[in-house]
């Protein structure tokens, strides 16, 4: 019995042939491992792409919701400056250096501007960024406050 647990472990199947009175143990391979092994060979490939598909999708998400904070923390910022677009741009900046590691340049572009009026502030950021599958994705965002008079 000791034999047929360690042929398997092996893989293989231990089979007992009696033949004339003379015992003889024979070896037959396990066919169960086999097709495990083919099922998990082609099970690999569709989890790694989910694994992928599943960080792009965050990656996406979060690259949006830090485009769309920084949109607006530059206007939150910006109204309530006697220089609404510098303050605007300054906030942005800050923000993409501290909390993202962004930097003003190719990847991330900010515009603010105040209507005609004088009385809304527009801010608009753009970030590009890679994906793990190698696109080249652009995420925006804009935001507008009212410019009001408070102490």
């Amino acid at each position: 019995m000791r034999r047929w647990a360690f042929f398997r472990i092996l893989g293989a199947s231990a089979l007992r042939l009696s033949f004339m009175g003379r015992t003889r143990l024979t070896l037959r391979r396990d066919t169960r491992a086999n097709s495990q092994m083919v099922a998990m060979a082609a099970l690999i490939p569709i989890l790694l792409l989910l694994l992928g598909a599943m960080v792009d999708v965050s990656t996406t998400t979060s690259m949006q919701t830090w485009v769309s904070e920084a949109a607006l923390q530059g206007a939150r910022v910006g109204a309530r400056s006697a220089f609404p677009e510098q303050s605007a741009l300054t906030a942005v900046s800050r923000f993409g250096e501290g909390v993202a590691g962004w930097t003003m340049g190719d990847r991330l572009t900010a515009s603010a501007a105040v209507d005609s009026r004088g009385e809304v502030l527009l801010v608009e950021v753009s970030y590009t960024f890679t994906l793990l599958s190698g696109r080249t994705q652009t995420a925006r965002a804009s935001s507008s406050v009212l410019l009001v008079d408070t102490p």
